[in-house]
């Protein structure tokens, strides 16, 4: 199968100068690897589950979950950041940029960000109008495909909504003003800031999103969950959020470097993690929970979103 990147010069001015054709054309050799699985769902929307090879529990978690919601989906291969060389990272990163990000600076990252990109890649190419797209360490919440049903026909031309979102920085607050109310009590609300929407667990984008995000996230140079830089620099046009979320982490411990594992730090985290020792697992695990519930949580406020005016201008 083929590889494409799509950039229109001149097209939104804001978007990072592309890489060579020849690069682009063996960007990501692997990344469309699909395991297909065909359940029976009545919408017409594709949706991708990103899984590592070597995720084996992972996998069968998700299929589970999926297939006793009735969700036909295919599995997409992760790229593994752990395979990707020095020399080929130099050919794809901008590092200067990077380097202003140093939390997103591992191979495990930007295996993440080109399994996301492979997917865009895919939806411009065989021209689908959105999809969904999951990662594969998440608990997908009752009524999950309801939801979905109702949310087709709300998704804009250029926007990317969300399923789930945290952080650990500032609150995260919705407008009621421009919320569409969806199934099963949920609501599709537009953000008071961008800022505070970041995750990848599970999102919905549309094609001509896809389009925008292909011109914009190579070299790479921020990471897969920059959605106010998404937004801000036109790479997406429209970005909300469906509340209550219908995604949630599954704890799983993490299967990609977010840790650096060769300081004293990493090492003693991974020794504990996978010895489990009594009784630091224990408190490193109530602590995450305690952060975990921390950064999802959210409140509506009375007041216009200026993304909702935006759209609305």
């Amino acid at each position: 199968m083929g590889i494409f990147l799509l950039h229109r010069p001149g097209q939104n001015p804001g978007f990072r100068q592309p890489l060579p054709v020849a690069l682009r054309l063996e960007l990501i050799p692997a990344a469309l690897t699909l395991g297909l699985i065909k359940l029976a769902f009545s919408c017409d929307m594709r949706a991708f589950v990103i899984n590592l090879e070597r995720s084996i529990a992972r996998r069968a978690f998700m299929q589970q979950q999926l297939d006793a919601q009735g969700i036909d989906f295919e599995f997409i291969k992760a790229v593994d950041g752990a395979t990707l060389s020095d020399e080929y990272l130099a050919q794809i990163c901008d590092f200067e940029e990077l380097e202003k990000r140093p939390h997103i600076m591992r191979k495990g990252m930007y295996g993440c960000i080109l399994s996301h990109y492979g997917i865009y890649q895919r939806i411009v190419a065989e021209n689908f109008p959105y999809a969904l797209i999951l990662e594969d360490d998440i608990v997908v919440q009752p009524g999950f495909k309801a939801v979905l049903d109702d949310l087709e026909s709300r998704i804009q031309p250029n926007e990317a909504v969300l399923l789930f979102s945290q952080n650990n920085f500032m609150p995260t607050v919705f407008s009621k003003q421009h919320a569409e109310n969806l199934a099963n009590n949920h609501l599709l609300a537009y953000p008071m800031e961008p800022w505070a929407l970041g995750s990848t667990a599970g999102y919905i984008i549309s094609k001509a999103a896809a389009q925008g995000m292909l011109a914009y996230m190579l070299p790479l140079h921020i990471g897969p969950d920059a959605w106010i830089a998404f937004y801000r620099d036109k790479a997406i046009g429209s970005l909300r959020c469906v509340t209550p979320f219908l995604v949630k982490p599954a704890g799983f411990t993490s299967d990609i470097d977010y840790v650096i594992s060769d300081n004293l730090l990493g090492k003693t985290l991974a020794l504990i993690k996978k010895y489990r020792i009594f009784p630091f697992k224990q408190l490193l695990d109530y602590r995450r929970k305690r952060a975990l519930d921390k950064s999802i949580q959210f409140s509506f406020t009375s007041e216009a979103s200026p993304v909702a005016l935006a759209q609305k201008a």
